[in-house]
């Protein structure tokens, strides 16, 4: 590695912690700042310590994941490298990953995302009017055809009306 690459990387690993420092202060400042104005208790040293944990575990599971697909695409592009070239290779292996991962966000998390919505927005409706067991069947009914279906626009509609 050249001189001064080495270097940079070794700049960037001082300047970023020190810079993050500098932030996580400006930050809590302008927080407990506002909690003043807005007559509200100030932040204990113990929720700041855990907010960093927080954040520093969420970097890491983010990168895990990020690791964990780049290996499958390379393990598919390897796998299809044995019939096609390697770029096209590569190709197929990013299609199918990414393939994956929008059917698995939009199928598992969104979906149940929506169908807690709602049925949290269904519980609101009973507890507010407390309706019969036919519009009770209904609604349970309406989500559990919107899960089977995998449809957001369904969901949602339900949920506005």
């Amino acid at each position: 590695m050249p001189r001064m690459t080495r270097v940079a990387w070794w700049m960037l690993f001082v300047v970023s912690p020190l810079t993050g420092l500098l932030f996580l202060a400006l930050g809590t400042g302008w927080q407990q700042e506002l909690r003043a104005r807005l007559d509200m208790s100030p932040l204990q040293t113990y929720d700041i310590v855990r907010i960093v944990g927080v954040t520093v575990l969420t970097f890491v599971v983010i990168l895990l994941i990020s690791r964990l697909l780049r290996l499958a695409t390379r393990a598919l592009a390897r796998l299809a490298g044995r019939f096609v070239p390697r770029p096209v290779a590569y190709g197929i292996g990013f299609v199918i990953v990414v393939y994956l991962v929008v059917g698995f966000v939009e199928d598992v998390l969104i979906s149940t995302a929506v169908a807690v919505l709602v049925l949290g927005a269904a519980g609101d409706r009973r507890q507010a009017q407390r309706p019969a067991g036919a519009e009770r069947t209904v609604t349970g009914a309406r989500v559990v055809r919107q899960r089977q279906s995998g449809s957001i626009a369904a969901a949602v509609g339900v949920l506005l009306s």
